[in-house]
């Protein structure tokens, strides 16, 4: 028989399959699948399970592949008028990527709270410019009205999207410690427990 996979959808400049080893060992008993963001998705199968953190909660909630969701720090009306970010940060973003790419991705790092960081950053040096703006007009234009299907767990020191996700859903497991890296020990153990 074969194993259930969970497929991890990664935010923004993200690729999670660099850390498969540390997501293996936390969940031994699946096979994993990586998908970035803007990645075209399987239809899957009710015993999948979705993973969709951050910016690639957009592209799950627009696709609805078939089995169970779980939502990590979804950012989901990101550019909501009375609690969103500020869609004119995005523009600014999206502007001085064309001038110095590295320095908004070190600027976005220190909001991410991953703790290997020069990794996440390295990787995130290789998307290409065009990926990274069409990434940060998605955030911005993005408009979620519907219920969401499935489990929401945020991180309270989430700088990034937590103040948004408190105002959308009322049913969200919030880990205390855990910021906005979806691998966050507290991030794990919420999504061990609702697997």
């Amino acid at each position: 028989m074969e194993a259930p996979t969970i497929n991890w959808v990664a935010g923004w400049a993200s690729d999670l399959s660099l850390w498969q080893a540390e997501i293996q060992k936390a969940f031994p008993n699946y096979r994993h699948c990586f998908f970035t963001w803007n990645a075209t998705l399987p239809a899957g199968h009710e015993t999948s399970v979705w993973i969709s953190w951050s910016l690639g909660a957009q592209n799950v909630y627009q696709s609805k592949p078939m089995g169970r969701h779980i939502w990590v720090n979804p950012a989901l009306n990101f550019c909501k008028p009375d609690h969103g970010w500020k869609p004119r940060i995005l523009n600014r973003m999206m502007q001085a990527l064309a001038l110095d790419q590295n320095t908004v991705l070190e600027n976005f790092a220190q909001g991410l709270a991953c703790p290997e960081v020069k990794i996440w950053l390295e990787q995130a040096g290789k998307v290409h410019q065009t990926d990274l703006i069409t990434g940060l007009e998605k955030l911005r234009d993005f408009s979620y009205n519907g219920d969401l299907v499935g489990a929401v767990i945020v991180g309270a020191q989430d700088k990034i999207t937590k103040p948004i996700v408190q105002q959308e859903f009322a049913n969200i497991s919030l880990c205390p410690h855990a910021g906005h890296w979806p691998l966050h020990p507290e991030i794990l153990q919420s999504i061990h427990e609702l697997l």
